[in-house]
């Protein structure tokens, strides 16, 4: 695989199809749960249903907010020779990062695992990136959120080094996990969502 370095151009990161899936149809699949506990009829002389109906309202809404929050703190990530931009474009929020602020950059491995009879299922499992600076902050960036993953982390490895400049590598490789999760996610929000209406 050939690489050049590259003396004035960046390298983007925006938020992958894959996160803003997960969370859209995760706000979408608790609101519609939540809608249709709510909307159920119950006896009014039993008031331990309501109670119960009251706390699985919660549980789903309590879902759906904190997907909503996940959504609005996705990143785009923006790489250049002299520093590193990071901003949240649903939050109108954009921060300007000095190498010379960057105590040092590790790559570790991020999974997402769920359990069925007492088996471990992997759902995702790639790569993530913690950039640690000298006030005792990081920023943890993993492979399911941003698009460029592979070239991202590689330049963000080198930040510590003097004189960097960004090398390019001229082909991306493709990672297609947790797409058939995602694709179950959308299939079954759309089929209740048509059951609501």
């Amino acid at each position: 695989m050939k690489e050049k370095v590259n003396e004035d151009h960046k390298i983007i990161s925006v938020p992958s199809l894959l996160q803003i899936g997960y969370y859209l149809f995760g706000i979408l699949f608790s609101l519609g749960l939540t809608y249709l506990i709510y909307s159920s009829k119950s006896n009014p002389n039993e008031d331990q249903n309501e109670v119960v109906k009251g706390v699985i309202v919660f549980i789903f809404l309590s879902m759906a907010l904190a997907c909503t929050y996940m959504l609005l703190r996705s990143k785009k990530i923006v790489l250049t020779n002299k520093n590193l931009i990071l901003s949240y474009p649903l939050l109108f929020y954009s921060k300007k990062i000095e190498f010379k602020n960057i105590k040092k950059v590790t790559e570790d491995n991020y999974k997402i695992e769920t359990s069925h009879n007492f088996s471990q299922i992997d759902i995702y499992s790639g790569l993530k990136i913690t950039i640690e600076f000298f006030d005792s902050k990081k920023i943890v960036i993993n492979s399911m959120e941003i698009t460029n993953y592979n070239l991202m982390s590689k330049n963000l490895k080198n930040t510590t080094r003097p004189y960097f400049k960004i090398v390019l590598q001229d082909k991306s490789q493709k990672n297609f996990q947790g797409y058939g999760c995602l694709l179950v996610l959308v299939i079954v929000t759309s089929g209740l969502l048509i059951s609501l209406f």
